[in-house]
């Protein structure tokens, strides 16, 4: 299997391409914002409502994004979704340039935000089966992890010299600038989605995606596990921040490595997680990464000093989560209709977002409280449930049929 087949497809170049550049800007301002949170507030619990806020307004979105992913053009959904972030990072930018910004204007735009990102993503998933043919699913898939984790990896290289040296001002803008750009290339995709062909009121798509789900409960188990190791590296972004701050004695430059080296794992994981799932199968690859992840939230309980084994550690959980995840979105795309692609995933998502608001908002008390090592251990207690309910449900997992 050739993993760079899909971008043989002009319209999925252009679509890699905007994915790459908006998540470059993500990585950038969510990296300098952690840091910046933290210096200004010297507050843990800061840094975790940031994400409370932003993954909140998930809470907010998700049960009406799925039913506009289903109704409306996709690719114009994800246009207007990546708009909608320009405007607010961009305001916030504004107020940057000016001075410190308010802390309540730096949770507004996180929210809305979020509200961009829950717009997104089941749109962005829904167009992406419509212009990916099914034997190419899976190199799609770890493609369109290379975007995120290309993005992040030299954001988050970036992140900590660009606060020190350009400020928060300028990083905010970079960001604002990479979702327009990422809007362009979705513009200039030739491939143009077809929306519903009758019209059906929003109670009754929410409705029958809801029941959808209902009737096929071993999708929506794995639905819902296959995002668990997403929670958790949202929580670990929190996690890490403090151990970098207060068991390392490290800076934010240090702190940019540490999630670049995570990147960097998860970029290798788009380019080979296709290759392990030929080689041991989907099951035993879905299995193997999630175990590897919570054994590594494990170690990092430990709390290690030496900079090489944490950096080796990242590595290790960038590769498996995204892995993972990979492998994951590989199956959901295959298993799942078109037709109700985007409730699916936005009801996904929607529990996701539950257990990221949760998470989020306990584990910066949890460390404030209990230390770095309570944050790992909550980790990898979270994980290795997951695992137990991935185990369970995976030999009941099959095709969904068609809604009716």
């Amino acid at each position: 299997m050739n993993p760079f087949a899909p971008l043989r497809d002009r319209d999925f170049r252009l679509f890699f391409t905007g994915e790459v550049l908006s998540f470059i800007g993500a990585g950038l301002s969510l990296v300098s914002l952690n840091w910046y949170l933290l210096d200004r507030t010297d507050s843990t619990t800061a840094v975790a409502v940031f994400y409370a806020v932003a993954l909140g307004a998930g809470l907010v979105a998700f049960p009406l994004s799925g039913p506009i992913a289903d109704r409306y053009a996709r690719r114009a959904v994800a246009i207007a979704a990546d708009l909608l972030r320009v405007a607010s990072i961009g305001g916030l930018a504004v107020l940057a340039w000016f001075g410190d910004p308010p802390l309540l204007a730096i949770y507004i735009s996180a929210f809305v935000t979020g509200l961009g990102f829950a717009l997104f993503f089941p749109a962005i998933m829904g167009f992406l089966q419509e212009i990916v043919s099914g034997e190419q699913i899976v190199a799609a898939s770890g493609l369109i992890e290379v975007t995120t984790q290309t993005g992040n990896l030299t954001g988050a290289a970036f992140a900590g010299v660009a606060l020190q040296e350009l400020g928060l001002a300028a990083v905010l803008t970079i960001d604002a600038a990479t979702y327009a750009l990422s809007a362009l290339a979705l513009f200039a995709v030739r491939h143009r989605s077809v929306p519903a062909g009758r019209y059906t009121p929003f109670a009754d798509l929410l409705r029958e995606g809801v029941g959808y789900l209902r009737a096929n409960g071993a999708l929506a188990v794995f639905g819902v596990v296959s995002l668990v190791p997403s929670v958790a590296t949202i929580s670990l972004n929190i996690v890490a921040v403090a151990y970098v701050q207060d068991v390392l004695g490290r800076g934010p430059v240090v702190y940019g490595i540490t999630d670049m080296m995570y990147g960097a794992g998860a970029m290798l994981s788009g380019l080979l997680a296709a290759m392990v799932v030929i080689r041991v199968g989907e099951r035993a690859s879905l299995v193997g990464f999630m175990a590897v992840v919570a054994a590594g939230y494990g170690v990092f309980a430990l709390l290690p000093r030496d900079l090489a084994v944490v950096f080796a550690l990242s590595v290790l959980l960038g590769f498996c989560s995204s892995g993972f995840r990979v492998t994951a979105n590989s199956v959901l795309l295959r298993v799942v209709p078109g037709a109700v692609m985007g409730r699916a995933t936005a009801a996904f998502g929607l529990c996701s977002t539950v257990l990221q608001v949760t998470c989020a908002t306990a584990i910066g008390p949890l460390i404030d409280h209990g230390g770095v090592r309570a944050g790992f251990l909550t980790l990898a207690v979270l994980v290795a449930t997951a695992l137990v309910a991935l185990t369970t449900v995976l030999p009941r997992l099959h095709r969904a049929p068609e809604p009716a």
